[in-house]
């Protein structure tokens, strides 16, 4: 079963990162239309929407790629404790807050994805839809779920065939 949701979480990955390039592609563009309005005081309409909706997008979506890596901000407790029990232990409980946290927000932000979605909420400036941000909170944090529910397969399975919990990361071959 690990490995299967194993290629599944793989090939989800590589669609999470499509979707982080594009609103990241936004932003730069949209920063660079501003930086040139404004130097060359052109009549161009303001940009600023656009790049905080791709800022808002580029952080959601990241959320779930962030739990796939390990990325995220987490005690390093694997280096101090030693007892594999234990261990196992405190990553199961690490795992469940992260899927409380995740269930208590995509139950707010359904909510207010729906209210903007059927209420036509839109900014200021360019009326852009704020049901997009919104989604864009959905879709990272169901991708967040999916993502830890793959990690306490991994965990377990790692358990049973007696394996470390973690993988050592060589930062300087990412580079």
């Amino acid at each position: 079963m690990y490995e299967k949701y194993a290629k599944l979480e793989k090939a989800l990955f590589k669609l999470e990162q499509i979707l982080v390039m594009i609103p990241f592609v936004v932003i730069f563009i949209t920063v660079v239309i501003q930086v040139v309005q404004r130097f060359f005081n052109l009549p161009l309409p303001d940009t600023t929407d656009m790049s905080i909706f791709g800022q808002a997008c580029f952080t959601f979506f990241c959320i779930g790629m962030l739990v796939y890596l390990d990325g995220h901000i987490t005690i390093e407790v694997h280096k101090m404790i030693k007892n594999r029990s234990v261990l196992f232990v405190i990553e199961i409980i690490k795992n469940i807050l992260t899927l409380v946290f995740a269930a208590v927000f995509i139950y707010l932000g359904w909510d207010l994805f729906f209210y903007a979605f059927q209420g036509g909420s839109a900014t200021m400036a360019m009326r852009l839809p704020l049901w997009i941000p919104y989604g864009s909170m959905l879709i990272g944090l169901v991708l967040m779920v999916v993502h830890c529910i793959g990690e306490t397969i991994k965990l377990c399975y790692r358990k049973k065939h007696n394996l470390p919990f973690t993988d050592e990361v060589d930062v300087e071959s990412m580079r």
